[in-house]
């Protein structure tokens, strides 16, 4: 018996095209898992030990996490952590930035001090970002059936 890779277009079986499509998903599915997130953080941001993420609202389209960075300096932001997540459809940035502050009393200190300030003639408001809930693993189970 010839091994289905080896077959010709005309000779291979349903059978046959099914575990190429998967032998190529799974190489797929292993290259992209070597090659991390495809952009953004991908969520899988480490937080160390005391450290508190804050919730900025009603940020500008057009600001960058530099200026977030600058504003939020004083209480120890770090400028490499930053997320300014997007709409998944539109790709627009949703007008909101998560930040991490080394610990609660810088977090309290950048809340009294920036809530209700403006941000390029906007007014932005900080508070504590809630937990996120663990997400699920996915399983692939194969294609979607057909009735």
């Amino acid at each position: 018996m010839t091994d289905a890779a080896t077959k010709s277009p005309a000779e291979k079986t349903v059978g046959d095209w099914r575990a190429d499509f998967f032998r190529a998903f799974l190489e797929i599915a292993a290259r992209a898992e070597d090659a991390g997130p495809p952009f953004g953080n991908g969520g899988g941001v480490e937080r160390q030990q005391g450290e508190v993420r804050l919730l900025i609202r009603g940020i500008g389209k057009g600001v960058a996490s530099t200026e977030i960075a600058d504003l939020l300096a004083p209480f120890g932001g770090d400028p490499e952590r930053i997320a300014l997540p997007r709409d998944r459809r539109t790709r627009r940035r949703k007008g909101i930035a998560y930040v991490f502050v080394p610990s609660s009393h810088a977090a309290r200190a950048a809340i009294e001090a920036l809530n209700n300030s403006t941000l390029q003639a906007k007014q932005i408001t900080l508070e504590l970002a809630d937990e996120r809930p663990p997400k699920k693993p996915r399983r692939f189970s194969g294609p979607p059936r057909r009735f």
